[in-house]
């Protein structure tokens, strides 16, 4: 039986969302994947999602009227499928207080840098890499945290280190970064998975 149910939100070609599906299908990652939420129609997410024969919904924020109603529909939609947690999976829009306040400390995301270091608004795929480099740092690496109501500033949840090479360019280092990066979030997710197990109580008879 499965520890837990989780939903992933998308806004891209979804190649994290699927190595969390091959994992919850394998057994590495003792989870259902019991949703997918995308920001836009068309993108490859959805494409996995009916591959797995997984629930999706897509919720564009320019199909409403404004971002609180949008936030309220995601929330809903996400409820729905009663989700021990979300995680974001390439994601790039800001969640706001609903959604937030319905799935408090349940919302985890992945960043490629050691937070608080290179995070923030707008700071995504290769600028971060850059930054890193423009610092002159001697190691990168990952962040699993909560969300928040801002962006990258979530309490962290586990990180792994990436060692910044003499020669690196933000592309090359970039690709350091990705390799380990989906085999690190499973990890995690699997993780936290089990700690919520081991913290519900016993149902008596």
């Amino acid at each position: 039986m499965k520890t837990g149910k989780l939903v992933v939100m998308a806004s891209g070609a979804g190649s994290t969302f699927k190595a969390i599906a091959v994992a919850a299908q394998s057994g590495e990652l003792n989870a259902e994947v019991v949703g997918l939420v995308v920001s836009r129609d068309g993108v490859g997410a959805i494409d996995y999602a009916k591959e797995f024969g997984i629930p999706y919904a897509v919720l564009s924020p320019s199909a409403f009227a404004n971002r609180e109603l949008w936030d309220q529909a995601l929330a809903d939609q996400v409820a729905k499928w009663q989700p021990d947690l979300v995680a974001l999976a390439g994601f790039t829009l800001l969640i706001g207080p609903r959604f937030l306040e319905r799935f408090e400390m349940q919302v985890v995301n992945i960043h490629p840098s050691l937070l608080p270091k290179f995070g923030g608004q707008g700071m995504y795929g290769l600028k971060v890499h850059q930054a890193v480099l423009a610092a002159g740092e001697s190691q990168t690496g990952i962040t699993v945290h909560y969300v928040t109501g801002e962006y990258d500033r979530g309490p962290a949840v586990a990180q792994k280190f990436v060692p910044v090479e003499k020669n690196d360019s933000a592309e090359s280092l970039a690709e350091r970064v990705k390799d380990v990066e989906k085999e690190f979030y499973i990890s995690v997710l699997e993780e936290l998975f089990m700690r919520k197990a081991a913290n519900k109580p016993t149902q008596q008879h």
